[in-house]
């Protein structure tokens, strides 16, 4: 079969606008396997979408044989058709001398800025007798001035469950990933003071940009920052560091297990791409401020309800209703003069008495959910002190007319 040799990097079509790009640039550079020293790989990041690469390697006869492989970029890994050229001889350079068979399909999955799995399928017209197989390479070159840097977690909404979950309570997880690429995810639900049980407590999440092309370090805490830790025995204090795992090959996906956790085992969250247009849409602090927003936390006998009020400088009070006195009181603040997500810090008052004496602020991040009709439905904050976490989901009591 006679290409021209510019099909070896035709452009690639209809890439699925879900699929995002997480391979640098900087993996561009030469890679091999040094116990079988003598054949490897080299790789060109062309775009977000593609990629060629070039397999030096030799035939069943030892042979020298050089294949192209045209690649497209989805997600952390490369894949694409080889093709093995053949004909053109040395001194002539005759285009028409050229023959560019098709000799398979070759995948380079991206597991690190220095280690790749590659997966072969000498399936085509020119492969036949290669076979199929998978080779770990590592690192030989990098290109100057071009360093490998991990693409972010993707910024938008997400929504998943954290098990194991005492019966009967929910297991739902709402999260968002900020400007940062920072994860602040949080069960539905949250104890409140004096409240006490053997059950643990729904967790908090909050994730560190992610240093990795797979991995991200997630710190999870109990939902219990407004409790009274002075409540006897205080058993569901928990706190416990995972490594996740970052899936960006269609709908972004972190997710961790622990199957020795005593506490939270599991947590999966999925990027909701609807919610996240919602979501990402910026919000002046006029528009979220001098209205009213509530929300419930779980007590002993009956359950205790929060109003949540902030003025137009950001000043914000948690208090109960009917009662103007703030039982927490502090600050939100735009991350931009027109952001999605904003910072906050609470503290406890007086009013919460002794047992609260002494806390440490809680500080974290929150964003604005919008309803089905683009109007602002409910504010979601996601923080920690050194040894709480505090999520909670303040929904509007007066609806955008």
């Amino acid at each position: 079969m006679r290409h021209a040799a510019i099909l070896v990097i035709a452009a690639i079509a209809g890439i699925n606008a879900e699929v995002v790009a997480a391979v640098p640039s900087g993996i561009s550079g030469t890679w091999y396997n040094a116990a079988q020293n003598g054949h490897g790989v080299s790789i060109e990041i062309l775009d977000d979408n593609r990629a060629i690469a070039f397999w030096y390697v030799y035939d069943a006869n030892g042979h020298p044989v050089h294949l192209y492989i045209d690649g497209r970029i989805e997600g952390r890994s490369i894949r694409g058709t080889a093709y093995r050229p053949s004909g053109m001889r040395f001194g002539q350079f005759d285009p028409t001398t050229l023959n560019v068979d098709i000799w398979g399909q070759v995948d380079l999955d991206v597991l690190s800025c220095n280690n790749l799995r590659m997966r072969y399928r000498g399936n085509g017209p020119a492969g036949s007798g290669y076979g199929d197989g998978e080779i770990a390479l590592a690192r030989l070159s990098q290109l100057k001035d071009l360093p490998c840097n991990p693409a972010p977690l993707v910024t938008g909404r997400y929504v998943g469950q954290f098990a194991p979950a005492p019966i009967g309570a929910d297991p739902t997880l709402l999260a968002a990933v900020d400007e940062d690429g920072r994860l602040w995810a949080t069960s539905t639900y949250l104890l409140g003071p004096r409240y006490v049980s053997s059950n643990p407590a729904p967790p908090v999440l909050v994730g560190m940009p992610i240093d990795d092309f797979a991995q991200v370090d997630v710190s999870a805490l109990g939902n219990t920052g407004l409790d009274d830790e002075g409540a006897p025995g205080f058993p569901y204090l928990r706190s416990s560091q995972l490594l996740a795992s970052v899936d960006v090959t269609g709908a972004p996906r972190i997710a961790a297990s622990d199957a020795q956790g005593a506490w939270l085992r599991s947590f999966e969250l999925v990027r909701d791409a609807a919610a996240s247009t919602r979501m990402l849409q910026p919000v002046p602090l006029a528009a979220i401020a001098e209205r009213e927003y509530r929300f419930t936390t779980l007590d002993q006998f009956v359950n205790t309800t929060y109003v949540v009020n902030i003025d137009a400088a950001g000043a914000t009070c948690l208090s109960t209703p009917g009662d103007s006195s703030c039982s927490w009181y502090g600050t939100l603040s735009l991350r931009e003069p027109h952001s999605a997500f904003f910072d906050f810090e609470l503290r406890p008052s007086a009013l919460l008495g002794q047992a609260f004496s002494g806390r440490p602020a809680l500080i974290g991040r929150g964003w604005v959910e919008r309803d089905g009709d683009n109007r602002i439905a409910a504010l979601v904050f996601v923080g920690r002190d050194s040894r709480n976490g505090l999520g909670f989901i303040a929904q509007v009591q007066q609806p955008q007319p």
